[in-house]
């Protein structure tokens, strides 16, 4: 074999290599989608039980998003604690920024893409104003490194407090609902009285 032979080879196996690195990558994202609903549900059900609670006592009102995230972290080898945080920002994921949990699981981004859109649009609490992010960023993430997105999202963000938005920021939303249990119970409680609920419960511990 001549030096343009194996060059040609290597270059073929590179390829594959990087074809097969993307594919593993996409079915990570579809599995990590899976996962981001399941803690949704698991932290839409705690809402649930302790929305049924007559008790008056902080730590009893707690018990059902305790035994729950307990029983997870467990199967998982997470703390507690870790398993309250991902369960609540899974939901915070699925009821704010459904168009991004529909592109992880068909693997346009990765979790790490659509954790700066939570962390980054979070934030944000009009309605309008979060879709028009999520439509723009998630556009961007799509094809770019999260740490670029990250910026970019920074960069979109600071400029929205600047200047209304106007008719080409505020797209619509194209994502099919949720199919998930929290999707067929409704976003029950709104962000600002569950990061209350956070609080109240991680003081206590």
């Amino acid at each position: 074999m001549d030096d343009r032979e194996r060059q040609l080879k290597e270059n073929a196996l590179v390829d594959a290599i990087a074809d097969d690195c993307a594919s593993i990558r996409a079915a990570i994202a579809v599995e990590e989608s899976r996962l981001v609903r399941r803690l949704a549900d698991a932290w839409a059900l705690a809402e649930e039980q302790s929305s049924r609670s007559a008790s008056a006592d902080s730590r009893r009102r707690d018990m059902p998003l305790r035994c729950i995230a307990s029983q997870i972290g467990v199967e998982t080898h997470l703390h507690d604690r870790t398993v309250q945080t991902k369960m609540y920002d899974a939901w915070r994921l699925v009821c704010y920024f459904g168009d991004t949990v529909a592109a992880l699981e068909t693997g346009r981004i990765s979790k790490a893409h659509a954790d700066v859109i939570l962390e980054m649009g979070g934030r944000l609490e009009d309605a309008q104003v979060r879709a028009a992010f999520e439509s723009v960023v998630l556009e961007w993430a799509a094809a770019e490194t999260v740490g670029r997105t990250r910026a970019y999202a920074r960069s979109w963000r600071r400029s929205s407090t600047r200047a209304p938005c106007s008719n080409a920021m505020l797209r619509p939303r194209t994502s099919a609902p949720s199919q998930s249990w929290i999707s067929r119970t409704g976003c029950r409680r709104s962000s600002l009285s569950c990061r209350r609920s956070m609080r109240t419960r991680w003081s206590i511990d």
